[in-house]
């Protein structure tokens, strides 16, 4: 049988949101352009707001703690504003030239590498430098 090739978990966001199939684990629906979001930074997985509000509100311990529900990371702070992907935009609206929940400004987040990221606002990991340019070559 032929192997699909592999796309990174970036790519397989962009793609799920592109297409509304895109779903949070929490309640299972379709996560809409228009949803308020919550992206943990562990794991990328995008979640509506409202059901992490709630499951932190039902699950976290007695310091205040609470564990996001894909990667098990523990998290003290609580999520209050919906916030782009590269978290510069409050409230981000939906357009016709952007990615939902992005700004489409570019990234510049930075990771494990001084360079910041050169892609426009996006989910999943921030790409170093040198992945990058791998791409364009």
């Amino acid at each position: 049988s032929k192997r699909l090739p592999k796309i990174s978990q970036r790519e397989q966001l962009i793609k799920d949101i592109e297409s509304n199939s895109l779903e949070c684990m929490i309640c299972c629906e379709k996560i809409k352009a228009y949803a308020a979001t919550f992206n943990c930074t562990n794991c990328y997985h995008i979640l509506h707001m409202n059901c992490i509000k709630t499951w932190i509100k039902n699950s976290k311990n007695e310091q205040g703690e609470w564990r996001c529900p894909a990667c098990n990371q523990c998290n003290k702070q609580r999520p209050n504003d919906y916030l782009c992907f590269c978290t510069k935009m409050k409230n981000p609206t939906p357009n016709r030239n952007d990615l939902a929940h992005s700004c489409g400004d570019m990234c510049l987040n930075t990771s494990n590498c001084p360079h910041p990221c050169q892609l426009r606002c996006h989910p999943g990991e921030i790409s170093s430098f040198f992945s990058i340019k791998k791409l364009k070559f």
